[in-house]
């Protein structure tokens, strides 16, 4: 019973409202923290933009100009190559102790 009146209490505390609130308190705090990275600076300022009361009325700018602006596109023709090789183990995942290999996925020791 005082589990469930617990339960009632958090969520009549933690309404729509204050939980943008609270995030919007946690990226001023990152925006403060991490203001000398550029990336970081300029992220944390559009998530800010967008949180804000009056957001329907602002003007975000494009994610492929801003990604373009902060120089994280990759260059024209990027391959990022053939990707890891196969798990050693294939033939017998149950030899491998690892649990990964077991369930098929990718072998770390490869």
């Amino acid at each position: 019973m005082a589990e469930a009146w617990r339960a009632w209490k958090r969520r009549r505390y933690w309404t729509q409202a204050r939980q943008v609130e609270h995030l919007r308190t946690m990226l001023l705090a990152d925006h403060r923290w991490l203001a000398a990275d550029k990336t970081a600076d300029a992220l944390t300022e559009r998530y800010l933009a967008a949180l804000a009361p009056d957001w329907y009325a602002r003007q975000h700018e494009d994610t492929a100009r801003l990604r373009s602006r902060l120089g994280l596109v990759p260059p024209q023709g990027y391959d990022p190559g053939p990707g890891p090789e196969p798990c050693k183990h294939r033939d017998e995942p149950r030899g491998c102790y690892r649990v990964r290999c077991q369930l098929g996925r990718k072998c770390v020791d490869a």
